[in-house]
């Protein structure tokens, strides 16, 4: 019995049928086989609106794929068709490979609407807001319409670069040009709002008509941000009595936090209870939020009662309810979460690293902060600034002083934070010389301090017997704006009334300590001479002499 043959003329419409209809039900897959089909057949295309479907499929599946499309499309000399720049320049744009999407929006002689659209989105969606706002500009000064994804790209463009001036004019161009009627646009611009400020974003809330969800969400999560939680509860209040919106995940996110922030167990309860009431309480979101909630009114019970309950976990949640259990002291079931992670194969990443650091710290447990410098060093976490940071300072509250120093030393790129927690290392080590040398090697590094890098080093300050010291670094407070901290103010004041009861930290244990540690009697901190025999277990790089704070460290007795 012979099968018949079917040639590749008779498959064609299929193919081309296939082509322009699958892409409806997104099976991309099956629009690049369908193409590969006609090539493998040899068959000459004519028809140049085939191209965007298969175009698209790239987008979704295959770059390599998509730049065989173009250099096909140069081949068959369909490149200069109008739909077909616009459908390479959409290709390359949502691939990220901009300049390349430039280049072909460049060579086009004749751009519509569709073109400076993609163009301009494509540099908007890639975060490059400049040269995006530039384009848009400049396509309204000859005429281009843009559409709504382009509006909405333009003003999150307006918000992530704070020039809320513009933004504002923007605003009124949208209401004359009619685009202020529709809901995502008006939620784009009640988003920044909330920036400008919470008085002129409530204003332009209640003068929308037809909010939905996200208009809610963006109000209640723009109070709790501003630290307004009662105004937000009110508005949440508002939302289920009056608008009839269905809750979801996201908006009840915002109404935890601000449930969160004023720690009100019995509050806590009642939005627990409502959350069950709707079905929320399956949301991964919400299911970390009310750890966050629990922790924060310092029940610790519930909180990991609400966890053990979530049907699902992610790094999150383990993270959260870490940290909940260290923001409340209890050290010893932080350990046995981490534990417990191990257990269940969920592995650790920058933040649970941070949370057993400042166990190390407040349980001043030297060998497990050793072991967990090893966790770091295998993981690659050493260039995280946080986890550095966090390091820095669990070693000087270990009374290991040389090893921060030696942490800070190898810190390429130091910012405000990690210098104050050297400054404050050295401090509450009983070593207020080194802390102000540190200081100062800050500023000639044009390292700006912050209000707490002022604390640390007036609490050196208040280490040492001389007045002048903290004039001088209450003349700075003055100076940066910063003299009215109330922090500040105490720290100046026991200091010009004598109280320098912080002296008898036992400095010269200390510093004895540091000098055996460090195999020498000639010096206190990592001195040129100290470079080779300074090292630390699973650490075999050497410190940069260059690096070190301009001390004379031979004048301390």
């Amino acid at each position: 019995m012979r099968f018949p043959i079917i040639s590749s003329g008779s498959k064609l419409p299929i193919w081309f049928s296939n082509i322009k209809e699958l892409p409806s039900s997104g099976k991309w897959r099956e629009v690049l086989y369908n193409y590969n089909d006609i090539k493998r057949a040899g068959v000459q295309l004519t028809d140049s609106s085939i191209f965007p479907p298969i175009l698209k499929a790239c987008i979704a599946l295959s770059f390599r794929s998509g730049k065989s499309v173009h250099a096909s499309l140069v081949k068959q000399g369909f490149e200069s068709y109008p739909t077909v720049q616009n459908s390479i320049m959409d290709f390359y744009a949502k691939s990220g490979a901009l300049s390349s999407a430039v280049g072909v929006f460049d060579c086009m002689k004749k751009k519509d609407s569709v073109s400076w659209n993609i163009i301009i989105h494509g540099h908007l969606h890639l975060g490059a807001s400049n040269e995006g706002l530039r384009l848009f500009i400049q396509g309204r000064e000859v005429g281009f319409e843009p559409n709504i994804s382009t509006i909405v790209l333009v003003i999150q463009a307006y918000h992530r670069l704070q020039a809320f001036d513009d933004g504002l004019k923007f605003h009124g161009y949208l209401i004359q040009s009619g685009f202020w009627s529709l809901t995502s646009v008006q939620n784009s611009i009640l988003s920044m709002y909330v920036d400008i400020g919470m008085v002129f974003a409530r204003k332009l809330f209640d003068e929308v008509h037809d909010k939905d969800v996200i208009s809610w969400t963006v109000m209640i999560g723009g109070y709790t941000q501003s630290d307004e939680s009662l105004f937000a509860l009110e508005l949440f209040k508002q939302m289920v009595s009056e608008s009839g919106i269905k809750m979801d995940g996201q908006i009840m996110v915002g109404v935890l936090k601000a449930y969160a922030n004023l720690g009100k167990i019995r509050m806590a309860k009642l939005v627990h209870g409502f959350i069950v009431s709707r079905n929320l309480d399956y949301d991964l979101f919400v299911g970390n939020s009310l750890i966050d909630l629990y922790c924060k009114c310092s029940d610790i019970d519930s909180a990991f009662r609400a966890f053990s309950e979530m049907p699902q976990k992610n790094i999150v949640s383990w993270n959260t309810l870490l940290s909940g259990f260290v923001r409340n002291q209890k050290y010893s079931e932080a350990l046995m979460v981490f534990h417990l992670m191990g257990n269940e194969g969920v592995d650790s990443d920058e933040v649970t690293i941070v949370n057993l650091l400042q166990i190390c710290k407040y349980l001043v447990h030297l060998h497990q902060c050793q072991l967990i410098h090893s966790r770091i060093l295998r993981k690659g976490f050493e260039s995280n600034e946080l986890v550095i940071n966090s390091l820095i300072d669990a070693y000087a509250k270990c009374d290991r002083i040389i090893y921060a120093w030696r942490q800070f030393c190898q810190i390429k790129r130091r910012d405000a934070v990690t210098w104050s927690t050297m400054i404050s290392g050295f401090t509450n080590c009983g070593m207020p010389d080194e802390a102000i040398a540190v200081y100062r090697e800050m500023r000639l590094s044009e390292e700006n301090p912050n209000h707490v890098t002022l604390i640390n080093l007036l609490e050196a300050c208040a280490l040492s017997s001389e007045l002048r010291r903290s004039k001088w670094a209450h003349g700075i407070a003055i100076r940066m704006g910063l003299a009215s901290n109330v922090a500040i103010t105490i720290l100046f004041t026991r200091e010009k009334e004598n109280l320098n009861q912080h002296r008898v930290l036992c400095v010269e244990e200390q510093k004895l300590r540091f000098d055996v540690e460090s195999n020498t009697l000639k010096a206190i901190v990592v001195p040129p001479c100290m470079c080779d025999v300074l090292m630390i277990p699973g650490v075999n790089t050497r410190v940069s002499t260059s690096t070190l704070p301009n001390i004379d460290w031979h004048s301390i007795k």
